[in-house]
């Protein structure tokens, strides 16, 4: 059995949805302001605090199954109706992850109108109650300009909300958000600079969650998932880097330990993916040097989001200087020779290899000479490390097969979760 690790989900979580919030300006705390409204009903309704934590960790994940630009926009209108798909997407990631099990159930019908009672049920399921206040808390969210003082558009957005009354939304949901909506503290807080520090003084997960490494390895399969799964032609790129990772990590002579921490850290190598617009992920063409500019960010991401959360600094480091030469003239931060740790180069040289295998909309999968071709002459230039490749090459065809078998278990996840 592995060590416990601290993992603080209230860290891990307001910084992920910070992330995805970064996709397009107009919905910069759009995940926090769901929570920290959800909350306050909660609140207002006499819920436990254990009740308080399972609503603040559905309300901030609500929209992490909206893949596409186009999905989260069009959520974004008020009598958008047709959301089921990524609620339901949402609920099976969640769902990966075994402690978040109620949480998924809350996602998966958070679009339900009511219905005069009706959306107590959907398509044979029971619908938490949890989910009808991150339904009508959605809404109210996205009815707030903050092109105006909120306090001058409170009433508007009250007598909206008040009409849909029964119809989209359950009527005590309702009647506890005008009771809260008379507070002037309410709004200013949603959409105030403090909205973070307001949310936590509610809940009570910055305590520690102890879990073994088995355990986080779900958790970090699952946030993997949330990217690779935005673009089919990336659906199982982070299960190769792992499985490339921890099988050479293992053949360097790596513990069993530190090969389970350099899984979780391939797994979590994209993350900042979150911050990168799907369209980009997608396009069936070269990328212009604009949306390479953009992409060249997600390290960044990758690196600020892991390093938020206590303990997390070597993890940190592997899993975002997988783009960094050691020549120094790689991305975003420059880092060469020793300054890259021998972990990073492995994940660099595993991203690149499963890179090269997989088939992209621009080009297909490459053959094992022009793999070995491409990488010699990348260490070459001392761009990788060559000691590293030279492992690679020696153990290419098992490498390879490991690699393949962990996507083939991935593309089934994502044909199952996509569906």
């Amino acid at each position: 059995m592995y060590d416990d690790i601290n993992i603080s989900l209230w860290e891990i979580s307001i910084s992920l949805s910070s992330t995805i919030d970064m996709v397009e300006p107009s919905l910069v705390g759009h995940h926090k302001k769901v929570a920290y409204i959800a909350l306050s009903i909660g609140r207002e309704l006499g819920i436990t605090q254990d009740q308080l934590n399972e609503l603040f960790l559905a309300a901030i994940f609500h929209d992490i199954g909206a893949f596409s630009l186009k999905e989260k926009m069009s959520a974004l209108n008020f009598d958008f109706n047709d959301s089921y798909h990524h609620a339901n997407i949402g609920y099976k990631l969640l769902r990966m992850f075994k402690p978040f099990k109620k949480v998924a159930d809350i996602v998966h019908f958070h679009h339900i109108p009511w219905k005069y009672g009706n959306g107590l049920y959907y398509m044979g399921y029971n619908v938490h109650m949890f989910s009808h206040i991150i339904h009508l808390s959605d809404r109210v969210a996205i009815l707030i300009n903050h092109d105006v003082p909120v306090l001058s558009q409170k009433d508007k957005i009250c007598h909206t909300i008040d009409n849909y009354r029964n119809n989209l939304f359950n009527p005590e949901i309702v009647d506890a958000f005008l009771e809260l909506a008379k507070k002037e503290y309410f709004w200013l807080d949603i959409t105030s600079n403090f909205l973070a520090d307001s949310i936590k003084q509610m809940i009570k997960l910055d305590d520690k969650m102890y879990i073994d490494m088995y355990d986080f390895v779900d958790l970090s399969t699952m946030f993997s998932k949330m990217i690779d799964f935005r673009s089919k032609y990336t659906s199982t790129h982070s299960s190769g880097v792992a499985a490339c990772a921890k099988i050479m990590a293992k053949l360097a002579g790596f513990s069993e330990t530190e090969c389970t921490k350099i899984t979780i850290a391939a797994n979590l190598h994209d993350l900042g993916k979150l911050a990168i617009p799907s369209e980009i992920l997608n396009k069936p063409s070269r990328l212009s040097s604009f949306e390479y500019d953009i992409i060249k960010g997600h390290p960044f991401y990758t690196y600020k989001i892991l390093s938020q959360i206590e303990g997390f600094s070597d993890i940190a480091k592997w899993a975002s200087f997988h783009h960094e030469h050691l020549d120094g003239t790689g991305y975003p931060f420059h880092l060469k020779g020793d300054e890259i740790p021998l972990v990073s180069r492995i994940v660099a040289i595993s991203d690149l290899f499963v890179a090269l295998i997989e088939n992209r909309p621009y080009r297909a999968g490459m053959d094992k000479k022009q793999i070995i071709d491409i990488l010699k002459e990348m260490a070459k230039n001392n761009y990788i490390d060559a000691d590293i490749l030279e492992l690679l090459i020696d153990n290419f065809d098992y490498i390879k097969h490991i690699v393949e078998s962990a996507q083939i278990g991935a593309i089934d996840i994502y044909s199952d979760t996509i569906a």
